[in-house]
């Protein structure tokens, strides 16, 4: 399996391909810098992430991960979180949605979205805390 180059430049390096998603606590998507010419136009991974969700999985986004969520269909009727500084670029995107981007992270129901950098170190342990979510325990995996 390849690296994945993240939007810094950092390479990840999966160590298990996604396989059953059923296995899975949970499916966090990470988000990125977003870039003018990107608007995040990786899609490699939008067509797990509807099927993790009807396997009773419960997708987090981070940071532009919500984004990525709303595209793949699975936040329509749920709120999200957002950084102030995407804001803007969202409501370009989801034309007629609103998100949150007063909080640091968004609850709602079997979604959970936070604003990225240390507001997942916040949402981490407050996942755990839910009783409707699964305990948070991470996992690297790529396609």
């Amino acid at each position: 399996m390849s690296p994945i180059l993240s939007s810094c430049g950092v390479a990840i390096s999966p160590h298990e391909r996604i396989g059953d998603l059923s296995r899975f606590d949970y499916l966090v998507v990470v988000g990125g810098v977003l870039e003018e010419e990107s608007r995040l136009v990786d899609t490699r991974f939008d067509d797990h992430l509807p099927h993790a969700a009807e396997a009773g999985v419960p997708p987090v986004g981070l940071s532009t991960g919500s984004f990525i969520l709303h595209r793949a269909g699975l936040m329509h009727g749920y709120k999200c979180c957002v950084s102030w500084f995407y804001n803007s670029d969202f409501l370009l995107l989801f034309n007629g949605l609103q998100p949150i981007f007063d909080q640091i992270f968004v609850v709602d129901r079997d979604r959970l979205t936070c604003s990225g950098g240390a507001s997942a170190a916040h949402l981490a342990p407050f996942s755990s805390t839910v009783t409707s979510v699964k305990p948070w325990p991470p996992r690297a995996c790529g396609s």
